[in-house]
């Protein structure tokens, strides 16, 4: 399990970074990405911080069900985004 999320993790970083480089005017685009960036951090630390609270008294299932969550709100996320323009002029 450790692997696939891994493996998804991997590959979810290079998508966000191209998703906002086309989405974004050009003015805040190196702000969003360092942005972007710092939240990967800070959601490394806050799992981190779940994990150091739910493992003694739950056990390491409780941290990995935890873990869903986010995933599954990505997820929805994913589903109400638009597509980039570049896609929609290739289709035309």
């Amino acid at each position: 399990m450790r692997f696939i999320t891994g493996f998804g993790l991997g590959g979810e970083q290079p998508v966000v970074f191209t998703y906002l480089t086309e989405m974004v005017p050009h003015q805040y685009r190196g702000r969003l990405n360092g942005l972007t960036e710092a939240t990967w951090g800070f959601g490394m630390l806050l799992a981190g911080g779940i994990s150091f609270v739910l493992v003694p008294t739950l056990g390491w299932r409780s941290a990995f069900f935890a873990g869903v969550i986010p995933a599954c709100l990505v997820w929805g996320f994913r589903f109400g985004m638009p597509e980039s323009p570049r896609w929609f002029m290739m289709k035309k």
